[in-house]
């Protein structure tokens, strides 16, 4: 989280990967810092959590996709191209 938020100080992604259990960092709620910040980058939730209210949690925060683990990479793909 620490770190993420120091390189999107000096750059913005056009996308990024993100997991919702980071350690002491809730990825939910970094999500929704990080589209305030940043709402042209594209985020990709990707983790094993995959109760009903984390799923509409990460979409009213606007993530772009969601992918749950494990997974094939034809997921990973359609999540790109949706």
């Amino acid at each position: 989280g620490t770190q993420l938020r120091e390189i999107l100080g000096r750059n913005t992604p056009n996308m990024l990967f993100l997991d919702i259990h980071l350690g002491k960092e809730n990825g939910l709620e970094l999500l929704r810092e990080l589209k305030e910040k940043c709402s042209d980058t594209r985020i990709i939730i990707v983790t094993a959590d995959n109760a009903q209210k984390t799923i509409q949690t990460a979409i009213s925060y606007k993530a772009d996709a969601f992918v749950t683990k494990p997974f094939l990479p034809q997921h990973i793909i359609t999540a790109l191209t949706s």
